[in-house]
C-alpha cells in the first residue's frame, strides 16, 4: 500500500539519516515475484502491478533518486536526493511456477502423433537449469516487464529446503513458539 518513493525512505532512515551510508545501502525487496502480472491479467493489463514495476524501473534507472526524507505523511515531507550508483537491491521470490514456463524450452515435445509425452514431476520446486534462468523471456512471460528486468545483474536460484530441515524448523522454532502461547491460555 505504500508507493515504490518509501523504500528510499527507509533506507534513508535506517542509515540515521546519514546520506554517505545510505548510498551505500543494501535494499531487499522480498516477494518481488508478486509483481508479476498472470497470463489472465495481461489482456486487460493489470495496472497496479504495472505501475510498480514501471515505478521500480524508474528507481533502478536513475543516476539520483528524489524521495521523501520521511516515508510517512511522504506528500508533504521534504525531499532528499541519493546517488543510486552505490545502493544493491536484492530482489527475492519463490516464482512459484515459473517452471511452466520454461519446460517447452527444456523438453520440446512436437505435434501430433509423433509427439512425446512431457515428463510430469511431483516435486514443490522441481530443478530448473541455470542457462534457463539466465534467459530473460522465461520471467518476462512469467509477467515481469523486459524493461525491469535487464536491470538485475545477477541470478541466484537457491535450494530448496529438505523434509528433514523443515521439520527441525518446525520443532526448534515454531511449535515452542505455539506452546508458549498455549501455556500462557491455562
Amino acid at each position: 500500500g505504500e508507493t515504490v518513493s518509501t523504500i528510499m525512505s527507509r533506507l534513508y532512515q535506517k542509515a540515521n539519516k546519514r546520506r554517505g551510508i545510505a548510498a551505500i545501502g543494501i535494499v531487499m525487496l522480498d516477494e518481488f515475484d508478486k509483481l508479476a502480472i498472470p497470463e489472465s491479467d495481461r489482456r486487460n493489463g493489470n495496472a497496479l502491478r504495472l505501475g510498480v514495476q514501471r515505478s521500480l524501473l524508474t528507481l533502478l534507472g536513475s543516476s539520483h533518486y528524489d524521495f521523501p526524507e520521511t516515508a510517512e505523511n511522504w506528500t508533504r515531507a521534504e525531499r532528499k536526493t541519493l546517488p543510486m550508483n552505490g545502493i544493491t537491491f536484492v530482489m527475492g521470490g519463490a516464482f512459484a511456477g515459473i517452471e511452466h514456463f520454461t519446460e517447452k524450452e527444456e523438453n520440446p515435445t512436437g505435434v501430433g502423433f509423433q509427439a512425446s509425452p512431457r515428463p510430469t514431476t511431483h516435486d514443490l520446486f522441481p530443478p530448473l537449469s541455470e542457462s534457463l534462468l539466465e534467459k530473460t523471456e522465461v520471467f518476462v512471460q512469467y509477467g515481469l516487464i523486459p524493461e525491469l528486468f535487464s536491470r538485475i545483474n545477477h541470478i541466484l536460484r537457491f535450494q530448496p529446503l529438505d523434509r528433514s530441515t523443515l521439520g527441525q524448523i518446525l520443532d526448534d522454532n515454531i511449535l515452542p513458539a505455539y506452546a508458549k502461547q498455549f501455556e500462557s491460555e491455562r
